[in-house]
């Protein structure tokens, strides 16, 4: 028999011992491919993303990245992102919101330093980061008493556990080479529920339309006028999920006076139509 001593913990991680809150814990299989999350952000909660299988290509705030099987994604309050998997390659995944989390020498809800990439690799503990999510899950979907308090006690080995994997990867961002582009970002980012036009944007940045679509394109992969429907059909799926506004609603939130033209819009960007996709959500929320 081999027995291994326990040392002190030493101080705690988290901020006054405040632990933190787990908002929700999913499970994603291959049919989820089918419909894609286009880019959202959480105001009041960090997501983090374990892929388990596949590989695809995510928008985390200003850059894109390629993710495959064993990264981790950190997705801290109010950072946009944009989820595009490769469905020949089968990707899955698990993820979590957290909210309450208070770390020493980090903002409220904030895992990741902003000086990091939201992309680490998890190596040699993908199994057992992969085996604390499925027991969440499990915990959680069974609704047996006492699920809620194992799985608060699951998040804290998750938390530290990324936060060990975070500040041990030396994973820092270059300097943004493309400031123009980050600035367009922003205006966008800020404005997308305004009639914006790439006419309208050149004439507020001060450069031209080509210079533009060129340097944004390079910057997030989209033209201007492709991120600004992705922001807003992002906005739409969370309406949708979060909210009981009714289509009519939403299409009058997003700026689109006629709503059978966000229907469209809608069912063109992610396969369904927005009344649909709602029902497909609430259906595969509820387990097997």
């Amino acid at each position: 028999m081999i027995q291994c001593f326990v040392k002190n913990i030493g101080e705690s991680s988290f901020e006054n011992n405040q632990f933190p809150n787990l908002e929700y814990v999913c499970k994603t299989d291959e049919k989820h491919n089918e419909v894609p999350r286009m880019v959202h952000l959480h105001e009041n909660m960090v997501e983090i993303v374990l892929i388990r299988e596949g590989q695809g290509t995510h928008i985390i705030g200003n850059k894109e990245y390629k993710i495959k099987k064993g990264d981790l994604l950190v997705y801290n309050k109010n950072v946009l992102h944009d989820e595009n998997s490769n469905t020949e390659t089968h990707i899955t995944t698990y993820a979590c919101g957290i909210s309450n989390l208070h770390l020493k020498g980090l903002d409220e809800n904030q895992l990741l330093p902003d000086n990091m990439e939201p992309v680490i690799n998890t190596g040699d503990y993908f199994s057992a980061l992969e085996n604390i999510f499925e027991i969440m899950y499990s915990e959680i979907f069974s609704n047996k008493q006492g699920s809620e308090e194992t799985s608060a006690y699951l998040l804290l080995s998750l938390v530290s556990m990324a936060s060990k994997l975070i500040n041990s990867s030396g994973n820092t961002k270059e300097r943004d080479e493309y400031e123009l582009g980050q600035t367009i970002k922003k205006y966008i980012d800020d404005h997308f529920l305004e009639n914006l036009s790439v006419k309208s944007l050149s004439e507020k940045l001060g450069i031209s339309q080509y210079y533009l679509i060129r340097i944004f394109k390079k910057k997030t992969g989209y033209s201007p006028m492709q991120y600004i429907i992705k922001r807003k059909i992002g906005l739409a799926q969370n309406l949708l999920i979060n909210t009981d506004l009714s289509v009519v609603q939403i299409s009058e939130k997003l700026g689109y006076d006629n709503p059978n033209y966000f229907n469209v819009l809608f069912t063109k960007t992610i396969g369904l139509p927005p009344g649909k996709y709602r029902k497909y959500i609430t259906e595969i929320k509820t387990p097997d």
